[in-house]
Formats: structure tokens, sequence, C-alpha cells
């Protein structure tokens, strides 16, 4: 755990492991090999657990030949900014020192980036190029004023050369084109990663046949009720539902729900560029907190009347109550309190994506089978779940080799009804960057209610369910699974 962390500051302070706020990632040459060395001789060790070889598998592959730290610019320029934003969320004061510290390390860490990033694929040229850009702006408005203290400051203006700098890199930077890993490669990610034993080819045959079946929801919305709102009334709105769903949640007793507070919270003004939607900070478990963070978008300082009707039009299409059972109740907000309850470090050093995403997706589903929404087929749910599934034929697409970027774009297009935009294209992108992630939801979700129906759980007993299954924390389900089979 601490050599992860030691690697993966940025990620230690997103999990409350204090000790680590005061490094920087840098993944310098002699610090990546000696990981590598010590992950590949714990794989090879006689104490070798499952658990431990999906964390190690997953750690290993950014550092491969062909992983995301010899492809990817914007791996370096993502950990850096994510040390100074968790830094930023985690403490209630800005920790100056702290923030000194890292962004006096961003300059190291970009070298280092662009001495291992000798022929990087051009979608990860595209979005290192669109982070800079806006990093850039970001950081100056958050670090290049009178309120700074001087030593924060003279770092920052280091840090933002190394950011021009390597902004002019990438402007030259010769690139390649997005590089398949191939149909082994990928089933080998999902069996050692995740302990999946099916094959890409066939959860794309399942992904493709529910997408087939999947009913079309209603778009019909209530006639408006109102045809104003104020700003204090749109914020009140957010406040509402999120309480509204927790009751509803705590009153289907269909789980337990252990004590800790969700704070909703407009994302500061500093930070938007790199948290552009909703966000859920999760609690810092390492610290033995269990207060978790709904940040939503500041809203608009200029209430027009058109922003009121886009405020408006949203409250009647109801999707914020499915964003807030994927992100708080039942879905990552309690996922968390119960991982705080039952804490174990190694299920919780490195979440599983599978399970971690699964579960919300799987709650979103669930919270239409009792009734929240009033409604089923629930129009926004479904959108959701249409995304979700089309996600996992492209990311098996691309990444097999079956499917180009251009494809790819066209049949999330045509999957969601719309025409290729630049949000299409930048979800795309992601996806050739991210293999195995964007499945993960669907993915995690089945898996979730195939062994609901294995093990023959009837409503009256979704709550002893939920609790064990939510108790292991984020790890592989079939490692869920496995556990619950064994005490059975």
């Amino acid at each position: 755990m601490q050599r992860w962390f030691e690697l993966h500051p940025h990620r230690a302070t997103e999990k409350g492991y204090r000790r680590a706020d005061s490094l920087a990632p840098l993944y310098e040459e002699n610090q990546v090999s000696r990981f590598v060395d010590w992950a590949r001789e714990t794989q090879a060790g006689s104490n070798y657990q499952a658990l431990l070889a999906t964390h190690l598998a997953g750690a290993l592959r950014s550092f491969e030949p062909n992983g995301e730290a010899f492809t990817n610019p914007a791996f370096y320029l993502q950990a850096g900014l994510d040390g100074l934003e968790a830094l930023q969320l985690r403490y209630p004061e800005p920790p100056w020192k702290l923030l000194s510290n890292r962004l006096a390390a961003f300059p190291e860490l970009l070298s280092n980036g662009q001495r291992r990033l000798l022929l990087p694929e051009t979608p990860g040229v595209l979005l290192a190029q669109e982070m800079a850009e806006e990093s850039l702006e970001g950081l100056r408005e958050q670090y290049d004023h009178g309120g700074v203290p001087r030593e924060t400051r003279e770092a920052a203006w280091d840090c933002f050369r190394a950011l021009d700098r390597y902004r002019n890199w990438l402007d030259q930077v010769e690139s390649r084109d997005f590089q398949p890993m191939g149909e082994e490669r990928l089933d080998e990610i999902l069996q050692r990663e995740h302990l999946l034993e099916r094959p890409s080819k066939q959860w794309d045959h399942l992904a493709r046949e529910a997408l087939e079946s999947l009913p079309r929801a209603s778009q019909q919305n209530p006639s408006p009720s109102q045809s104003s709102l104020t700003r204090e009334e749109a914020w009140q709105f957010f406040i509402d539902e999120i309480h509204r769903v927790e009751q509803f949640v705590r009153e289907a007793n269909i789980v337990t729900i252990p004590d800790g507070e969700l704070k909703l919270c407009q994302t500061p003004a500093y930070l938007a560029s790199l948290i552009p939607g909703a966000y859920y900070q999760e609690p810092a478990l390492f610290a033995g907190e269990r207060t978790g963070r709904f940040y939503l978008p500041p809203l608009p300082e200029e209430w027009t009347s058109q922003v009121q009707e886009r405020y408006l039009a949203r409250q009647r299409r109801g999707g914020f109550a499915n964003l807030v059972v994927h992100e708080a109740w039942p879905g990552h907000h309690l996922q968390y309190l119960h991982a705080a309850v039952h804490h174990d470090p190694l299920a919780n050093v490195r979440d599983n994506d599978v399970m971690l995403e699964g579960w919300a997706l799987y709650c979103e589903e669930l919270m239409e089978e009792m009734g929240l929404f009033g409604q089923r087929p629930f129009g926004p749910r479904i959108d959701s779940l249409r995304m979700r599934i089309a996600r996992v034929v492209v990311d098996i697409g691309l990444h097999t080799g079956r499917m180009t970027i251009a494809q790819a774009e066209t049949f999330m297009a045509e999957s969601l009804g719309i025409t290729i935009s630049p949000w299409i294209q930048a979800e795309v992108r992601r996806y050739s960057l991210e293999p195995g992630q964007p499945m993960s939801y669907w993915l995690g979700s089945v898996l979730i209610q195939e062994l609901r129906d294995e093990l023959q759980v009837t409503p009256g007993h979704y709550r002893e369910f939920h609790d064990e299954i939510l108790r292991w924390g984020p790890i592989p389900v079939p490692l869920i699974r496995r556990r619950i089979l064994e005490k059975a």
C-alpha cells in the first residue's frame, strides 16, 4: 500500500492517506523501476493473494512498453493536476506549503514524461493539448494573485513556465495513430484486473443484444408547474431532491445506511475547468472520515430568463434524481460509507471500476424497480443505460481493432440518436485512452444482477444481499461472489 501511494501521492491524498500529502507525483525513472521490480517480485511470491494480484496487474499496466506512461502525454498532466485538486478539496483552507511542494515538482514531472514519450499516440496528444491550455488559465487564476503566499506564487510561476514548454512540445511532437492492443491483451486485462471469465467477444455480443432490446422510454415531460425560477430556488431544488432520494432509500429498507454525512457543494470557480460536471468526492477513509461531498457546477451569476428555462426544463425532465441515485443514495456515497465501516486498507487502496461503477449503475435500475421515479421505464435512466451499454461495444471495438476512431464516433452517435458532436468525439477519444474503464459500468451491473439471481434473492431479502456485497469494499465482483459462496 505504501509503495503504491509513494508512486501516486495524488491518489493517496484522494484516499485520505495523509503521510503522502507532502509528496508529489514525479514518475522518475529509478522510482518507477523500483516499483515495477517490487510489484513483479510480489506477484511471484508464495503469499500472492487474488485481490493484491488485481491491484498489481492494474498498477503495472501503465508502465508496460505500450502503457499510458509511454503513449499518453495527458497521463502526466492529469497526475499533477489531480495532486493539486485533491489537496484543495481535502483541506478546509488552502494548504499552501503542500501546494507549493506539488507546484514545484510539476516541471520535473512533465520533463520525466517527455523523456518517456518518444512516440505518443495522437488521441493522448490532443487531450493533453486541451488540458494544458485549460489548466494554464485555471492555475493562473488560482495562484497568481496577492492573496497567495510568495513561496507558493514562485512555485506556481515555475509550474506555469513548465506547462507552457510542455504545450509547445505537444504542438511539435511527432505522434502516431491510435494503436489497438488486440483482443488477446484486452481479454487478459479483463481476467487479471477484474477476474472476469467471459472474454471481450462475449461481452460485445451481450451488449449489442441489450442495446437492441432496450425500451424506448417516454420522452413526455410534465406540464410546467412554474414559469420562473430564482437562483436560490434552483439550488434549493438540488438540496430537496437529494433529501427526497435519501429518505426514499431509508424507508425502502433495501440496504443499511451507516452514519456519514453528504455535503452538497458548488465546484470552486478555480476548479471549474478540471471538474466541468457533477462530481462526487469520496470520504477520506484512511483518515477515518465519513463525509462525502457532492459537487455541482456553480449557478450562473447572470440569471437570465433563458438560464431559468434551462434549469426548469431539467427539473421537469427529472434526471437529477437519477444522478443522485448514482453518485449518492444508494450509489457511491453509500458504497463508501460501507467501506468505511468495514475498512480494509488493501480493499480500499485502489478501487476496482467494475464493482465501483457497476454498483452505481445497478442502483439506477434498482431505484426504478422500487418506484422512486414514478414511471417505468424512466426516461433519464434509460438514456443513462443506453450510453453505458454503447460504451461497452465501443470500448471493445476500439481496443480489439474492430473499430476505428471514426467508426466508434458514428456508432456512439447512432446509438444515442444524436449527431456526431465535439462531445461525442471527446468521449470516444477518452475511451481510446482508458481500455476497460468505459465498459466497467455495465459489466459490473450485470455481474451484480447475475449474483442476485444466482442466490435467488427476493425483494424481502434485498437488504441482506446489498449489505453483504458492500461490506467487502470496491473489489472485483467475482471475488465478492467467491467470498459469499464460501460463507454459505
